[in-house]
């Protein structure tokens, strides 16, 4: 089966976490981090949107791919092809 594989760049709120104390107003007003991640499009559901950062396409038949990302969707902001 022959595909061909969109690249995409994702823009979306990464998790954080902080140790040690915070003030109160600090603690409010911290915020999950905006980052974008760019691969070749994998998956694309309702519960997350999968991306590899490498594609070894020898003969366009069977796709081997590598350093997957798995974002969930509620943290994605924008799909945008590139």
């Amino acid at each position: 089966m022959s595909r061909k594989l969109r690249k995409v760049e994702v823009t979306w709120r990464d998790m954080t976490g902080s140790g040690g104390w915070h003030s109160y107003k600090g603690a409010i007003e911290a915020r999950c981090l905006p980052v974008k991640s760019t691969g070749y499009l994998i998956k694309k559901d309702r519960e997350q949107v999968t991306l590899a950062a490498t594609v070894d396409t020898y003969g366009m038949t069977n796709y081997e791919v590598g350093w997957l990302t798995m974002i969930p969707r509620g943290c994605i902001d924008n799909i945008e092809e590139i």
